[in-house]
């Protein structure tokens, strides 16, 4: 029934890992993750770290990434943007 409160209790081994992206107040979120960064690390490996629904940015289907790598993303594509805002304004000879 609406409201009521149900508490489960699960194996460890198999329960979801907290989201480990942190607040403006530098605290963890912890709230259950759903998703993993997706951002390229070099040597075949990724990021890895667990994401809630609200810290998770999805950039393509399946990729997902923290707010970290979200920085990152954000400005590779405004700086891509620019320079084809550059390559269009090229007087053509």
């Amino acid at each position: 029934p609406a409201g009521d409160v149900f508490h489960v209790q699960m194996d460890r081994r198999y329960a979801t890992p907290p989201c480990q992206a942190r607040r403006a107040d530098e605290t963890a979120c912890a709230w259950i993750s759903l998703y993993q960064c997706d951002r390229k690390m070099g040597g075949g490996r990724t990021c890895d770290r667990h994401l809630c629904d609200a810290h998770a940015l999805q950039v393509d289907t399946d990729k997902h990434l923290c707010p970290e790598h979200q920085v990152l993303y954000h400005a590779w594509k405004k700086a891509r943007e620019e320079k084809a805002d550059a390559a269009k304004e090229l007087p053509r000879v």
